[in-house]
């Protein structure tokens, strides 16, 4: 996601001396007025949320614009399993198929892989009716489109929002047709409360997990027409699950990650980050550096 979610233009010049997959966050934040940006506590998801009429119409795909039958939009009144024709990258797994949700957002397919996107979520529908949800593919990217109206859906719809999902996972949440009071603070039965993306990361073989990523509150966000909401993902060693993915192929990232490995609990991680703790606990630094560094504490040095 070099280009910050957001469509600002940086030039900076990249070091090839590698990272320990933590200190690679930028110092400072630029976004084209960002009303939020925060990362989350584990590093490993930037979120900004824009109110921004340009954004949101340069983001905003035309589901009604003719295109050729390959791409052209799909309208599902149901949950469905789309196959997605390309690699879609979620913390280091590859995704080809997601489950697009009536109710909003998708999830991955593969049971294995904790993973989801949920720019809202409707909890009934006695206010929101769903109305046919389409979707359309472009060059490496996804984009799908939920509608709630009236119960037959032929009045202009109450609610619309999108979800554009690109190869690298980056992803935006545009809200262009959102006619609708300020929710912010306000009660709302027919909306799930707590929504957007987050990833389970689980320890192999353990009972440790990690939620990484984002939920947000709806009654406490700025939700409105034009608000664009998006998420990129940093580089992380935890996203390697091979030796030598972890060992070499870490190298390659952008920016380079300097990763190490541990066999015991097969986990790859900087040994500063969100895994430290673990790699302490399970034996995952090799004993002649502890002994090394056991007797370095005990050694009392006099001037």
């Amino acid at each position: 996601m070099g280009l910050l979610i957001v469509f600002t233009i940086a030039f900076t010049l990249v070091s090839l001396v590698l990272t320990d997959g933590r200190n690679n966050i930028p110092k400072t934040v630029k976004t084209y007025k960002a009303t939020v940006d925060v990362i989350d506590k584990y590093l490993s998801t930037r979120l900004t949320i824009d109110q921004s009429e340009k954004l949101a119409n340069g983001l905003w795909v035309d589901m009604e614009v003719e295109m050729n039958e390959s791409a052209r939009s799909r309208p599902e009144f149901w949950t469905k399993i789309v196959q997605v024709p390309f690699h879609l990258k979620v913390f280091g797994h590859n995704v080809r198929e997601v489950e697009v949700m009536r109710e909003g957002g998708i999830r991955s397919a593969y049971p294995d892989i904790r993973w989801s996107a949920m720019p809202l979520r409707i909890k009934t529908f006695d206010k929101y009716a769903p109305c046919p949800i389409r979707y359309r593919f472009d060059d490496g990217s996804l984009t799908i489109q939920w509608e709630f109206g009236n119960h037959n859906c032929i009045n202009v719809s109450k609610l619309s929002f999108q979800l554009k999902i690109f190869a690298n996972g980056k992803n935006h949440s545009i809200f262009k047709k959102f006619r609708s009071e300020n929710w912010k603070n306000a009660p709302l039965p027919d909306i799930a409360n707590n929504f957007y993306v987050s990833y389970q990361y689980k320890v192999p073989g353990l009972l440790d997990t990690f939620d990484l990523g984002f939920q947000l509150k709806i009654n406490e966000t700025d939700i409105k027409n034009n608000t664009v909401i998006s998420v990129k993902h940093f580089p992380l060693c935890s996203n390697f699950y091979t030796r030598s993915s972890c060992l070499f192929d870490a190298r390659l990232a952008n920016p380079p990650l300097l990763c190490y490995w541990c066999p015991a609990i097969r986990i790859c991680s900087s040994k500063r980050d969100f895994l430290q703790k673990v790699w302490m606990d399970n034996g995952c630094e090799p004993k002649r550096l502890i002994k090394i560094f056991e007797d370095i504490s005990m050694t009392s040095f006099t001037f």
